[in-house]
């Protein structure tokens, strides 16, 4: 009976100590229970102007990743404007086409792509003051430019179809390649 109890005495300790051992205070703009009005003002008061400025930054984002092999890395070049100019988003970083020079060779197919992005976005929660996720944005309006995606017609190519069925149909495949860049 004694074995018993101390075997289920240290089953409750083993059991509960990592509860009392996490107590972790969270920052008011990080916990997701308050109001986003609340979360924003706490935020916006604990970030300097640069911080501010760079959140407004949005440069060229196929320049920002290295590919080897079937890993996705952040560049020097991210990481230099993440530490000097605090930048808060990217645009077209999983694009591919004549202007980025991103081919099948060199470019993010679909699997890429989402490596891509979770490994820029850890990096900026892991090596910034505040851990402020980046808005990666990308450019689709006839398709997404990019490994794995369809280009359709341009706007008044859809439009000469006269079939707003077709169109929405269009717009749910450019939605659903884009999700699967990890958009």
């Amino acid at each position: 009976m004694k074995y018993i109890f101390i075997i289920l005495w240290i089953c409750v300790w083993v059991t509960c100590t990592p509860i009392f051992a996490q107590q972790v205070s969270v920052l008011t703009y990080q916990n997701p229970n308050l109001s986003i009005d609340i979360r924003l003002a706490d935020l916006l008061s604990r970030m300097t102007l640069e911080e501010k400025v760079g959140q407004l930054l949005c440069p060229l984002g196929w320049e920002m990743y290295e590919i080897h092999g079937s890993k996705v890395y952040p560049s020097g070049k991210f990481k230099q404007l993440i530490k000097e100019r605090n930048a808060g988003m990217l645009w077209a970083t999983y694009r591919a086409d004549p202007w980025t020079k991103k081919t099948l060779a060199n470019g993010l197919n679909p699997e890429l792509s989402a490596k891509a992005g979770n490994a820029l976005q850890k990096y900026v929660m892991e090596n910034t003051r505040l851990g402020i996720p980046m808005f990666l944005a990308e450019e689709a309006p006839h398709g997404h430019m990019a490994i794995g995606a369809t280009v359709f017609p341009t706007g008044i190519g859809m439009a000469a179809t006269w079939s707003p069925e077709l169109v929405k149909e269009v717009g749910q495949v450019i939605a659903k390649e884009i999700r699967s860049q990890g958009g």
